[in-house]
């Protein structure tokens, strides 16, 4: 089974088909906004911006983000995203996989410092914020580091049902 036709199959149940997966990067940036409880205006605008930059025009791809972002997706939502996304970093090739690791976990961080108040200073992100970033940083780690990446590319090459 190819990697694009395995991580569709992956991001079913996240409600993500071929033309909303492209939502999969701005998942881990909802997950944190969320984390502590309520999405602050400064975080909504880090994710719209991000959303806008990335291109997102689908009609579909906007409705199911606003989605996210009106009603928080339970947790097990999130932990099956973050997983789904790590499997997708590591389909990547090994120089796009922690470029775009690294670009997703300093947008989350963007995210957390949105709200922080002293100009983001690190002291200010609430801890359930930094407990998200962490999970987020595990989950783009394993997908990006060279000793994972061959057993979660080899998941995405199997028909295991996980």
């Amino acid at each position: 089974m190819a990697a694009n036709s395995r991580l569709l199959e992956l991001a079913s149940p996240l409600g993500l088909e071929a033309e909303t997966l492209e939502l999969l990067p701005l998942l881990p940036l909802v997950y944190v906004a969320w984390s502590d409880g309520e999405i602050q205006a400064e975080e909504l605008s880090v994710i719209l911006e991000f959303a806008e930059t990335r291109g997102l025009k689908s009609e579909t791809s906007l409705e199911l983000l606003q989605g996210w972002l009106d009603a928080r997706p339970g947790e097990a939502f999130f932990k099956e995203g973050l997983k789904v996304l790590s499997y997708l970093v590591a389909s990547l090739p090994a120089d796009e996989a922690k470029a775009a690791a690294g670009d997703v976990t300093e947008l989350c961080d963007a995210v957390a410092r949105a709200s922080g108040g002293l100009s983001g200073h690190t002291i200010n992100i609430d801890a359930s914020e930094r407990l998200a970033l962490r999970k987020v940083a595990v989950r783009l780690d394993l997908g990006s580091k060279p000793s994972t990446r061959v057993a979660l590319q080899k998941i995405l090459d199997t028909a295991l049902d996980l």
